[in-house]
């Protein structure tokens, strides 16, 4: 979780929005029980402080597809 988490960050730094919310997505598609509740709890804090943007939006997409 820590990994993905500074490589999130260090892409979000990098302007690469779109790559940094795959990277936790691909966190809640990979792991199970606490860690995925982790991913995901951590996955909408950004889209809350991030805003509504083209780039929340189809992160929010990908995180309903990752948990269904």
């Amino acid at each position: 979780l820590e990994f993905r988490r500074v490589l999130f960050r260090s892409l979000m730094l990098l302007g690469q929005s779109v790559d940094a919310y795959a990277v936790l997505v691909e966190g809640v598609a990979m792991s199970v029980a606490e860690e995925r509740e982790a991913y995901k709890t951590r996955l909408l804090e950004f889209f809350v402080l991030m805003g509504d943007s083209d780039e929340v939006r189809a992160a929010r997409r990908a995180l309903t597809n990752a948990l269904f």
